[in-house]
Order: structure tokens, then C-alpha cells, then sequence
């Protein structure tokens, strides 16, 4: 049933994983067996109760303990049947949460480079399959697979012994011929099902892609256009769908056929059998135990089927990620001597951004980057708190941020980023974000400091506000208010700003960067717009076609070809 190795290891490590480390699942396995085990029996006795019974009816005879007996066992296997189910119902909604949990912490953990290749349908519709298939696996192995092969044990045991050996032969060549082409069968569908989850996928991110655009969308008339474009990728979906679904039907001929084989052989067997014919009590007893094999198997297909999804859907998740990874060995206690950053090189694709760059920063300096548009400067600060991957040296006191694990290291940085994306929660819980056991009252007197605190409480329920989802309730500049909050709640020794007062008016610009400015315990690298807040910083770097340089006298600067002006120092030299 197994396709690989591999295959067997993800079903092993499942049943590890969410059932044998499961403290609650563990405790249900025994009871659960036993009560399997007992309905099975008493589902497989049925036969020879009803041939009881035919021979009850055939002598004209009125038992009433026969009848008795018969009820009793039917009740008992209806009951026993759905207490197994009662119980272990628990088990595979336990692993969807579990699984589900670790899908999401699987994706928090991607390296940023890796997660950047991912899109966000993607991951949802990951998370949610991977997390079903863990689930359909527990139901797959507990509700159908060992039911079933106890049923096929106890049917053989009835059929040798009412029947003989030939008929329990017939029953177990029909039985396997059956599973060989359900299987066979059931992994064609599933290549099908592949292709199926690929075309999904693209639709979803495709929708996605559409909604976050909305804007675009509407305000250049293109929703005809995005239509067509989703248009196209689901019939594709379409397409890959009812391939799956014919392939069902087919599926369903096969099974039938070889139930319907196995029904004639066993019946002319029982008719013209040389030694012996066949009484009215055996062929009632027949027609009981083919039915018992039909139920039984009857969803073989879908069981298969459901498993080998399921381990597709166990394989989505194949990135490297930061918890995988080698982690540094070396933590941060702090910073208090010097950023050093040495022969630094970033590309984008192809294109080069910075080459062999080096520059220094002291303890408390405060830093603005400025440059082009499109220079490097966002990609170069992201590179200092390793969101993206870059070539070179950067220390911290002497240690490199290769060296030093990532928890330590991401307690010495706050990042601020342009585009500032909040969660569907309160005002209030998004700047506690990053330092969960501050105080509202120091949130406040931090918020007066930056002038924000009266910004906030115009708000239509102040700090207790909730701001929507991405934050969209806020505007851009509330938004960036909140992420300047949070970084400043988070009391880092290191703070990175990406232009994050693009947005404010610029008194709300100057009370905030003179305030964090005048802060000489927190050491700031910040890539400005507002040329006019350039005699507030002691550093200033220029990022310029790959080279990082130091300028020497900002009022020499002439900014309107300083691009070119001679006043500064290369310091990449």
C-alpha cells in the first residue's frame, strides 16, 4: 500500500508524532483495539447467527432464543462498532490542532529568504492540507485499515469453517486481486491529484495576488483583465478536477466487477461442488459473509486513496528552515563597543547591489543612510538583521552574527520597516508586541515623549482600538506611529529604521526623530528622506552604485547634484 521508504517513514512518524507522544491519544489505543477487535468478531458471527436462523425458518421451528441471540450479537456489533468510533473520534481532531500548530511554527521558522519564495495562498492552503492529512491519516489507520484486515481475519476463520477451505481461497485471491488494482489505480489518481494541488495553488495566490491589489485594480479599470486572469487558472482547476473525478468512476467499475466475480464463483463453487452441495443455511450464510467482505472493502479506494493524499499532503513542506538550520553557538548579552561591517556583498538576482563594502559604527552613534532610489539601501539594512542573504563580514563586538544564535541576536535589534503591516488586534497589544510584560503606563510615557499619545486617544477607543486586518483601519502614518511605539517598547540597544516617518506630517516627523535622536544608549541606522533631519545624525552614509561612502561635511553637501558632490570619503577603499 506503501509506495516507498519514505513514504513508510511519514506514516511512522505520524503515528509517533500524534499518537504515541500524544499522552491523550496513547491512553485510547488499548481500549480502542480491544473494542475493535471484539466488534469485528461479533460482525463476522452474524453469519453463522443468520444461518442459525434460516435453519430455524426451514424447519418450520420457533426458537425464540435463536432470534434472541441473533439481536443480541447484531446490537453488540452496532454498539461496540460506533464506541470505537466515539473514542478515537478525539484522536484525529487532536492531530489536526497538533499538526496544524506545527505547520504554522514550520513556516515562522523558514529562513527569509526561503519564505519570500512562498506565496501566502500557498502557505494557507499548505498549513490547511498537511494538517487534514495527519488527521485522514489517524482516521484512515484507526477507522478503516485495522478494521478491516480484523474483519478479513475473522471472515476467513467463518468461511474455512462453513464453507471450506476452496471458498476461503476464492475469497482471498478476490480480496487481493481487489487491493492490486485499487492500488494501481489509486496512485494513477493521485499523480492526477498532483497536479490537481499544483493548479490550487496558483489560483489561490493568484486571488490573493488580486485582493491585495484592489486598489490597483479599480483604479485602472483592469477587473475585466484580473477576471479573465483567475478565469484561466481555474479551468485548469477545472480541468485537473475532473480528471480526478472520472478516475473515481473508473475506480468504482474495477470494484465492482471483482465483487461481482467473486459472488458468481463462490455460488457455482457452492452448486456443483463434487463432495458435497451446498444446504439453504450455507448459501444465506454466503450471501451474509459477501456482504460483510463488500462492506468491509467497499471504501478500500477511498481509504487508499485518503492515505496516499495524505502523504502527498505530508510532503508539501520541503524548505530549509531556521529551526533545521545550523544556529549560531554564541549568544548576545549586549552591545556596547562597535558594528563593524567588512567586504560586503549583496545581489538581487542578477544585479549587483553593494560590492566589497565596509563601514564602522561606534556604540551610540546615530546613522543616516541616504542614496537612490533603487541603490541598495533597504536590501543593505535588511542584510543587518538577516533577512536577507549577504556575502562579507558583520560583527557585533567582535563576533559575527553568523556565530551568534538568532533568539540572542534579535533581542539586541528593532526593525522598523516602511511598509508597516499590523496585526487584527488592539492598538494597544500591537505596540506590546515585541515586550509583552511593559507597563501601560510606561507605554504611555514613551508615547508623550515621541508625541504620539494624542494622536492615539483621538482614536475612536484610543490605545483599545482594534486596528483591522493589516492594520487597515489605521492610516499609513498611524501605522507607522505604532511601529515606532513598538520598537521604542522594546527598549533594543540597536534601532533600525527603514524611512519609517514617510508618512507622518512633518511636525509628527521631527518631534519623533529628535526624541529617539537624543537617546545616547541606543545606537540608530536610518535611511532618510527629509534631508533637513541630516544635522541631527553624526554618521552619514551614502549608498551609491554598489559603494558605501562616509560624508565628511554635510554643509558642503549641494543636494541637488550630490550625487556627485566630492565632499566625502570613500570608505569601501
Amino acid at each position: 500500500m506503501i509506495d516507498s521508504e519514505k513514504d513508510w517513514n511519514i506514516v511512522k512518524n505520524i503515528i509517533y508524532t500524534y499518537i504515541i507522544q500524544n499522552p491523550v491519544n496513547r491512553t485510547l489505543v488499548l481500549p480502542v483495539l480491544i473494542t475493535m477487535a471484539i466488534a469485528k468478531y461479533l460482525e463476522v458471527l452474524g453469519a453463522s447467527q443468520t444461518k442459525e436462523i434460516s435453519r430455524m425458518i426451514k424447519n418450520g421451528q420457533n426458537d425464540f432464543s435463536t432470534i434472541f441471540i441473533y439481536s443480541l450479537v447484531g446490537i453488540a456489533a452496532i454498539v461496540l462498532v460506533e464506541m470505537q468510533s466515539f473514542l478515537i473520534c478525539k484522536a484525529g481532531q487532536s492531530g489536526y490542532r497538533k499538526s496544524n500548530l506545527n505547520t504554522y511554527r514550520y513556516f515562522l521558522d523558514l529562513r527569509p529568504e526561503e519564505f519570500s519564495t512562498v506565496g501566502k495562498g500557498e502557505i494557507t492552503s499548505t498549513i490547511a492540507r498537511k494538517s487534514q492529512a495527519v488527521q485522514d491519516m489517524i482516521d484512515v489507520l484507526t477507522l478503516n485499515f485495522f478494521p478491516t484486515l480484523l474483519t478479513l481475519f475473522f471472515v476467513s476463520l467463518e468461511v474455512f469453517n462453513g464453507l471450506g477451505i476452496d471458498s476461503a481461497i476464492i475469497i482471498n485471491i478476490c480480496v487481493i486481486l481487489y487491493a492490486v488494482i485499487t492500488v494501481r489505480i489509486t496512485t494513477w489518481r493521485n499523480s492526477m491529484r498532483k497536479s490537481l494541488i499544483h493548479a490550487q495553488n496558483k489560483a489561490s495566490d493568484l486571488l490573493i495576488d488580486g485582493l491585495y491589489n484592489y486598489e490597483t485594480i479599480f483604479t485602472y479599470n483592469s477587473e475585466d483583465v484580473e477576471l479573465e486572469k483567475y478565469n484561466l487558472s481555474l479551468k485548469n482547476v477545472e480541468r485537473h478536477s475532473t480528471d480526478v473525478a472520472r478516475s473515481l468512476y473508473i475506480l468504482n467499475l474495477a470494484q465492482r466487477s471483482i465483487w461481482w466475480l467473486m459472488s458468481i464463483v463462490l455460488i457455482l463453487i457452492s452448486i456443483y461442488r463434487a463432495d458435497q452441495k451446498a444446504t439453504t443455511e450455507q448459501f444465506v450464510f454466503l450471501i451474509y459473509i459477501i456482504g460483510v467482505v463488500v462492506k468491509s472493502l467497499d471504501n478500500f479506494g477511498f481509504m487508499y486513496g485518503k492515505l496516499q493524499a495524505a502523504i502527498i499532503n505530508a510532503k508539501l513542506t520541503n524548505l530549509t528552515s531556521r529551526s533545521s538550520a545550523n544556529d549560531g553557538y554564541r549568544t548576545a548579552y549586549g552591545f556596547d563597543r562597535v558594528l563593524e561591517v567588512k567586504d560586503l556583498n549583496l545581489e538581487v538576482g542578477s544585479k549587483t547591489i553593494l560590492n566589497n563594502a565596509s563601514f564602522t559604527i561606534k556604540y551610540g552613534d546615530k546613522v543616516a543612510i541616504i542614496g537612490k532610489n533603487g541603490s541598495g539601501k533597504t536590501t543593505m539594512l535588511k542584510s543587518l538583521v538577516k533577512l536577507v542573504n549577504s556575502k562579507g563580514l558583520i560583527e557585533i563586538d567582535g563576533v559575527s552574527v553568523r556565530d551568534i544564535t538568532d533568539v540572542s541576536f534579535k533581542q539586541l535589534i528593532s526593525y522598523i520597516p516602511q511598509n508597516v503591516v499590523l496585526f487584527d488586534d488592539t492598538v494597544m497589544a500591537n505596540i506590546k508586541y515585541g515586550n509583552s510584560k511593559i507597563y501601560d503606563e510606561e507605554i504611555f510615557r514613551i508615547s508623550q515623549e515621541l508625541g504620539i499619545h494624542e494622536s492615539i486617544i483621538k482614536l475612536e477607543q484610543g490605545y483599545s482600538t482594534r486596528v483591522g486586518e493589516q492594520g487597515k483601519s489605521l492610516s499609513g502614518g498611524e501605522r507607522q506611529k505604532v511601529a515606532i511605539l513598538r520598537a521604542r517598547a522594546r527598549n533594543s540597544q540597536i534601532l533600525i529604521m527603514d524611512e519609517s516617518t514617510s508618512n507622518l506630517d512633518k511636525q509628527s516627523e521631527s518631534k519623533i526623530m529628535k526624541s529617539i535622536l537624543q537617546d545616547q544608549n541606543t545606537t540608530v541606522l536610518s535611511i532618510i528622506h527629509n534631508m533637513e533631519f541630516l544635522n541631527l545624525f553624526n554618521k552619514i552614509l551614502w549608498i551609491n552604485e554598489g559603494t558605501i561612502t562616509e560624508v565628511q561635511n554635510v554643509e558642503e553637501i549641494d543636494f541637488e547634484s550630490w550625487y556627485t558632490n566630492r565632499s566625502v570619503k570613500d570608505v569601501t577603499a
